[in-house]
């Protein structure tokens, strides 16, 4: 096998903690000091009889322009990281590699949160991040045959939610447990209907069931556009009945935790606070 440089392993071990990369995002993570030195690692990485990486082209945006492609292991990659250390349980090869173009910004705001949460919480002395899965995440068991959701939450009546992101992390000694939704578009009354469908949960209190937390869990809403976002606050806020729920929520925009993740971190009434 052809030798893989220090590079070019940190390039693999990251894209096994997010599952999938772009290039840009690993030119967040200081890998290489620019992109060319980065391209230059890839192709290392996929031109050799067995790819340790593979790649899924989505073309050009009307809009946006030319997307990034999205970067993943191949099953070669899983016998480097075993002898670098890793176990089974820790591989992170997606076994459905097709993915639909209606997903793609959805699927990159939920690897650029749990990035952007990494380096946050690394600027933390005593933090440290104990689990992450998205929703697109699989689990299987002895009792079910097919993959189920690993995020999958049970409501009442078979129904159940399925959080873009389940998180829980650790600050000192104390554990916190979040589940995080993603909303691209201006459908307000959507978003919303999500979190009547979260509160749903901590009444019943299934996530912290589930994950074993001794408390409720916090839903951390991230929304494409403000606009959306102050709708939502809006109508969370101006429900008596809510208010309970108040410092359960968390609210912020894509754009803020790309610049700044400590910050514009807002309940429903539009008090900033810590993330945590």
């Amino acid at each position: 096998m052809a030798t893989i440089t220090t590079a070019q392993m940190k390039i693999l071990e990251a894209i096994n903690r997010y599952t999938f990369l772009t290039v840009p995002l690993i030119d967040t993570l200081k890998i290489h000091k620019n992109k060319v030195s980065i391209y230059r690692s890839l192709q290392g990485l996929k031109n050799r009889s067995k790819p340790l990486i593979y790649t899924q082209n989505f073309g050009v945006h009307p809009t946006k322009g030319q997307l990034p492609s999205l970067l993943y292991l191949s099953i070669y990659a899983k016998e480097i990281l075993l002898e670098n250390g890793y176990m089974e349980n820790q591989l992170h090869i997606p076994t459905n590699r097709t993915f639909v173009s209606s997903d793609y910004f959805h699927r990159i705001t939920n690897i650029q949160m749990h990035l952007y949460m990494d380096l946050y919480l690394q600027s933390i002395e005593d933090a440290e991040l104990l689990f992450l899965d998205y929703y697109f995440s699989k689990s299987k068991t002895s009792q079910i045959l097919y993959a189920r959701a690993k995020n999958r939450i049970d409501l009442q009546n078979d129904k159940y939610i399925i959080p873009d992101i389940v998180t829980k992390f650790v600050i000192g000694e104390k554990e916190y447990l979040y589940l995080v939704e993603i909303h691209n578009g201006t459908n307000a009354n959507k978003a919303f209907y999500q979190c009547l469908q979260h509160i749903k949960a901590i009444d019943l209190g299934t996530p912290k069931k589930k994950y074993n937390h001794p408390t409720n869990n916090r839903v951390i809403f991230i929304f494409e556009y403000k606009s959306c976002m102050d709708s939502v606050m809006r109508k969370m806020d101006g429900n008596r009945d809510l208010q309970k729920y108040r410092n359960l929520f968390l609210f912020n925009t894509k754009e803020n935790i790309q610049k700044d993740f400590a910050k514009h971190w807002m309940k429903c009434n539009g008090e900033e606070v810590l993330f945590y």
